[in-house]
């Protein structure tokens, strides 16, 4: 089994975009929260 360098480098690449896109979502859902919260304290 030969190791071809562009893979690893795709597959790594691959890791950080994923790694990266579940940064992004899990920031999304803690603004999303906090806007919540927000409203739920302005309604009260």
């Amino acid at each position: 089994m030969s190791a071809n360098p562009a893979n690893i480098f795709e597959r790594f690449e691959a890791r950080r975009h994923r790694n990266f896109a579940m940064c992004i979502l899990q920031a999304g859902r803690q603004s999303d929260r906090k806007m919540m919260e927000l409203k739920g304290e302005k309604k009260v």
